[in-house]
């Protein structure tokens, strides 16, 4: 009954991704960011095969979840608040998919009990890919500090198993040691052999 008396427009939108943007509301550090990562992230899509693409948009969308908590805590904290949260339309086996990433977002490498409570649900394709965007989500975050616009300003591709790092040359100064090192970790997740940055 209520679904009948919305909007035409509303209507078609996913439930998901609508309650992922209504779970953040102005606690994202812009509100284009997770549309920006969406996009950046997509170029890695022929690597995310297993991971249905409204999945990945909640993931982009919810990559800053646990921003303001402790550094000690994010990573447990965003696993805990996808499997709690009230989102429809998602089975089991994504919300663990989602929970997993954004972990991932946070953390390296998800511990002992949340790998095992994964392998209960998830292929280690499926695992792996989750860990892939979220270390993709980490990267994001240090090239832009949560700037939609600033991650415009990047891409990455990958050429002959080697990862690359486009950036524009008022960007270049942005690069460092905390780049090198996520981007170093995403690229041996993507079994590519080596990595490099090139600006443009």
């Amino acid at each position: 009954m209520l679904f009948e008396q919305l909007p035409p427009e509303e209507k078609l939108l996913d439930p998901l991704i609508t309650g992922c943007n209504n779970f953040i509301d102005n606690s994202a550090p812009s509100l284009s960011y997770g549309d920006s990562v969406f996009e950046w992230i997509c170029t890695l899509e022929e690597q995310l095969t297993l991971l249905p693409k409204r999945i990945l948009y909640a993931a982009c969308i919810l990559s800053e979840i646990s921003l303001k908590e402790h550094p000690s805590y994010r990573a447990q904290l965003a696993y805990q608040r996808i499997l709690d949260a009230p989102f429809s339309a998602i089975t089991h086996k994504e919300r663990f998919i989602l929970g997993k990433t954004l972990f991932c977002r946070y953390e390296k490498k998800p511990n002992a009990n949340i790998k095992d409570t994964m392998r209960a649900l998830l292929t280690e394709e499926e695992i792996q890919q989750s860990q892939i965007v979220g270390a993709a989500l980490r990267v994001a975050k240090v090239l832009s500090l949560g700037n939609a616009k600033l991650l415009e300003k990047t891409r990455l591709t990958i050429v002959n198993e080697r990862l690359i790092l486009h950036l524009k040359k008022d960007m270049v100064s942005i690069y460092g040691e905390s780049v090198e090192k996520r981007l170093c970790f995403l690229g041996t997740l993507l079994n590519c052999s080596s990595f490099e940055i090139k600006s443009e």
